[in-house]
């Protein structure tokens, strides 16, 4: 999550674009086994459902 909204603040993003990015990858991420990094593709895929 932090990583994610970080990346996001420094491009520029506000503050509520960078939280919901950041909630976002700590969702997708929670549903794997192991410690599995995620890829943009998966990101940009939730994020246009």
């Amino acid at each position: 999550m932090l990583v994610s909204a970080a990346m996001a603040l420094v491009v520029g993003a506000p503050i509520w674009e960078a939280a919901y990015l950041g909630s976002l990858a700590a969702a997708c991420q929670v549903g794997r086994i192991g410690n599995v990094p995620l890829k943009v593709e998966e990101l940009v895929t939730e994020i246009r459902l």
